[in-house]
């Protein structure tokens, strides 16, 4: 099984997502630093909720305890989840909307709240220039030749780009859409199903690889269209040193990939193109090769069953 290319900056990270709808970024050591920050105060967070639950229960005969222990960090505020839930037997999630106003966070340590603050400004603004190099990358790739007798369509398409950019919010602070999310893969029931194949809502999603593997993508295959298989970044990357016990249970490595909102997006670089003039067949093929090639959401999931328990953590850049 070949290794997957690591990439290094957003440009050609970009590239990358237009080709494969994912890519594997190293990021530099301040991040790795907040990734890994943040990685411990939500390990601390989900053993408190258990030595909470498992205290109170003990003193409960209802057996009710444990329901008013997640309700202390639950909120639904205007249809979405803030804060601690859990989905399914396999797996618990914290979500932070980190300058939402109702986000619970835990009252007997704020670390968990700064941590996630701090995280959330550098991984938004990843994903902002990575958005960024994919909108330019795909202008270009849509501007048409142009003859002495018509305008040139490279202005109208910078103009596109710019309107584009316009609706990417600068700064996490500016985005009450987007959420961090905390997901902890217990790993105390191997046979089920930790999370199916899916995509994520928003533009870009990064998840920050750990030393457990289990995150897969669908990769599909070059000489055969329409096939491909699931694989596993972390373990093409770091392969059979990712199975043993690590000093830190983060890389320095994120897989960033194409939500459901990066492909409307980009599309519309090409929207108000004109292909109606006589002659001009050629355009218009052009045109819809441009629209077919857009990247598709990546396709993912969590493999069951783990090695050990995994907490992981991800961010989606939505509109």
């Amino acid at each position: 099984m070949s290794d997957l290319p690591v990439t290094k900056c957003v440009q050609d990270a970009a590239r990358e997502i237009m080709i494969n709808s994912f890519v594997v970024l190293k990021v530099n050591d301040h991040l790795t630093e907040k990734i890994r920050a943040a990685h411990n105060s939500a390990l601390g967070f989900f053993d408190m909720v258990d030595q909470e639950s498992t205290t109170a229960t003990k003193h409960d005969t209802n057996a009710k305890s444990s329901k008013k222990i997640c309700c202390k960090y639950h909120a639904i505020v205007d249809g979405n989840l803030h804060g601690y839930n859990e989905p399914s037997p396999s797996k618990r999630l914290f979500r932070a909307y980190c300058h939402s106003n109702f986000q619970p966070w835990p009252e007997y340590d704020d670390s968990l709240r700064l941590n996630s603050m701090r995280l959330v400004e550098e991984l938004h603004t990843l994903l902002v220039d990575c958005c960024r190099s994919l909108i330019q990358l795909y202008s270009l790739s849509c501007t048409l030749p142009t003859t002495p007798s018509r305008p040139s369509k490279r202005q109208r398409t910078m103009d596109k780009e710019q309107q584009l950019v316009l609706e990417i919010p600068n700064n996490a602070s500016d985005s009450d859409k987007s959420p961090l999310d905390y997901f902890f893969y217990h790993n105390r029931h191997p046979s089920v199903a930790n999370c199916s194949e899916h995509v994520d809502r928003g533009v870009l999603i990064v998840v920050c690889l750990t030393t457990v593997p289990g995150l897969e993508v669908w990769k599909s295959c070059e000489r055969h269209h329409g096939s491909g298989r699931f694989v596993c970044p972390e373990v093409l990357v770091h392969n059979a040193r990712l199975y043993q016990e690590a000093e830190h249970s983060c890389s320095n490595l994120v897989c960033i990939m194409a939500g459901d909102q990066l492909a409307p997006l980009l599309a519309r670089t090409v929207e108000g193109t004109d292909t109606s003039r006589v002659g001009e067949h050629v355009e218009k093929s052009v045109y819809k090769n441009r629209v077919a090639n857009l990247p598709t959401a990546c396709l993912h999931k969590v493999r069951t069953p783990l090695q050990r328990s995994r907490l992981s953590i991800s961010y989606e850049l939505r509109l």
